[in-house]
């Protein structure tokens, strides 16, 4: 926003405004940036009126138009965060390998997509969807090397050697993220979701065929809450309400994954 003051003429820091308004949840504020930018359309550079294009085929429900404006843009400018967003448009009309094709022109270990949570989440499942394991596993090996005290890419090398059938790698890999999980976290928040990469993890190990493997998961899950980190977790008194019942959820799917059935009901209705 003080971008936009310093030059009254130039655009491009009102685009990347609109993108900080959607990625808030503020439709409001991001529409009136769009209206300032179409009243300026002609004095825009190409690549902030492609920009444009996009918000305004996105506000009309236009997906096609806002994908040709998205591969425009990312014509002018590859490997920029264009690149992300055609790849995503891509994925939305279930065209995963050319959506792959976007997420590679990205240099994901120099610049803004380095440590994006985001970029790698979307290359790792997109390299699992199409069943290329061993490019899952290297992309999940440099995510790791660049983020060398998270847990969070442990889970992605667990899953692509799930996929290369590496069954005892892939728990060996996982047992960090069962004894401390570490959840989904935004800008400023603590684990928000703890269970969530466990849970994904042990459908993984069922979707590949490891049941006993996969329920070893699912049990961990169940007896995180009394464990250490679990405790700790549910005494913080930053937890929220959500916060806390998603993971709720997550375990009553982690019982009625185990077949206690009952127990999982219960659950289920204090969730609902």
């Amino acid at each position: 926003a003080a971008a936009t003051q310093l030059d009254t003429t130039f655009y491009s820091p009102w685009v990347w405004l609109a993108f900080a308004f959607d990625s808030n949840d503020q439709p409001e504020q991001k529409d009136s940036v769009v209206a300032l930018l179409a009243a300026h359309r002609t004095q825009l550079a190409p690549l902030d009126r492609y920009a444009l294009d996009s918000f305004e085929a996105d506000a009309r429900g236009d997906t096609v138009g806002s994908r040709k404006a998205a591969i425009e843009a990312a014509r002018l400018s590859p490997g920029s965060e264009w690149s992300y967003h055609a790849a995503r448009a891509f994925f939305d009309e279930g065209r995963v390998r050319a959506g792959l094709h976007y997420l590679e022109q990205v240099d994901p270990e120099h610049g803004w997509a380095r440590e994006w949570f985001w970029y790698w989440t979307e290359l790792l499942w997109t390299y699992h969807s199409l069943g290329e394991y061993r490019q899952e596993l290297a992309a999940a090996k440099r995510f790791t090397a660049i983020n060398p005290q998270s847990l969070t890419p442990r889970f992605f090398q667990a899953r692509a050697l799930l996929g290369l059938g590496r069954s005892n790698e892939a728990e060996m890999q996982a047992r960090p993220l069962l004894t401390n999980p570490p959840g989904l976290k935004g800008p400023g928040q603590q684990d928000r979701r703890p269970l969530v990469f466990p849970l994904a993890l042990g459908k993984e190990f069922l979707a590949h065929g490891f049941t006993v493997e996969a329920r070893r998961v699912f049990e961990s899950i169940v007896a995180w809450p009394g464990s250490p980190a679990g405790l700790a977790w549910a005494d913080s008194r930053a937890r929220d309400d959500t916060s806390r019942r998603w993971t709720r959820g997550d375990l009553a799917l982690a019982l009625y994954e185990l077949g206690r059935w009952d127990e999982a009901r219960v659950m289920f209705e204090q969730v609902a």
